[in-house]
């Protein structure tokens, strides 16, 4: 899924530094038939724990802002990030990061992988956005179990922090546990 080739419209070969859409996609797939989700939210001082069965979790809602990450893919950005690969000292995995040197929405990314880059066990990513009004930075994760064919997903968090001009820092945070039938 990493360093894969795609046709862009005007049928250049470009090469993904990450397949985003893919994963998402497949995940969106095999989510709508086998999955349901128990969701803890959390907006300032308000939380709220939900579980939706697999008919009521509209999968390419949960996971719309995960598909951010494609941004990394756009010439714009193309010379922005510093790549390395590197064994990750806490565990078996290898770790891919993206750093980003410049100005880019996803400030940092890092794919964790088994033996493969396929084999992906977790994505961590932080996003910025930023105008004149509003200020918003996002920690997103995702966590796979690699023990089948396809990486399943079995959680998501969406965590940061939002600010509107002349207001205080709101912190949120989203987890979702995904619950396969």
């Amino acid at each position: 899924m990493l360093a894969l080739a795609c046709k862009a419209p005007d049928q250049e070969r470009i090469t993904l530094q990450f397949n985003c859409d893919g994963l998402i996609d497949s995940q969106i797939k095999w989510l709508a038939h086998n999955a349901s989700v128990k969701k803890f939210t959390t907006v300032g001082n308000f939380n709220e724990a939900t579980e939706m069965s697999q008919n009521q979790v509209d999968w390419k809602t949960e996971l719309e802002l995960f598909r951010a990450l494609a941004n990394i893919n756009k010439p714009i950005y193309r010379n922005t990030y510093s790549i390395s690969v590197a064994p990750d000292p806490k565990s078996n995995l290898t770790i891919k990061s993206w750093l980003a040197n410049g100005h880019a929405p996803i400030r940092s990314l890092k794919v964790y992988y088994l033996e493969r880059p396929d084999e992906i066990k977790k994505i961590e990513a932080t996003l910025e956005e930023k105008n004149f009004i509003f200020t918003s930075t996002k920690i997103i994760d995702m966590e796979f179990n690699v023990m089948s064919e396809i990486p399943k997903l079995e959680r998501y968090k969406i965590s940061g922090v939002q600010q509107f001009l002349f207001d205080k820092p709101n912190p949120f945070s989203v987890v979702g546990d995904v619950l396969e039938k």
